[in-house]
């Protein structure tokens, strides 16, 4: 049925219980197949540049990354059917992206 399921997760809204998380864990239980958490962090718009600090990025993709494995290392699922990975770009395309396992859309 499915091989992959794709959730993603606000992280301002998780609080480590994300929106999904038992219906797709459901259906991962009843199609033997495997759970991916994704949290994309938007694109700060270009004039922001100018006031964010050097690194900004990759301090919140950094911040995302240990919020997902804080969530995924609370989960009663078998770690090898979980996997999470925190993005950065526009949302849409990102979470369609890491769906079609990396294919650009």
């Amino acid at each position: 049925m499915f091989q992959r399921i794709v959730l993603a997760v606000d992280l301002d809204m998780a609080a480590h219980d994300p929106k999904g998380m038992a219906q797709a864990w459901e259906l991962c239980v009843a199609s033997t197949g495997r759970l991916r958490l994704v949290n994309v962090q938007p694109t700060l718009p270009t004039p922001v540049f100018d006031v964010v600090p050097a690194g900004f990025d990759e301090e919140r993709k950094l911040r995302a990354t240990r919020m997902l494995n804080d969530i995924v290392a609370e989960l009663k699922f078998p770690g090898d059917r979980v996997t999470s990975v925190a993005l950065i770009g526009d949302v849409y395309r990102e979470l369609l992206k890491d769906a079609s396992n990396g294919v650009p859309i």
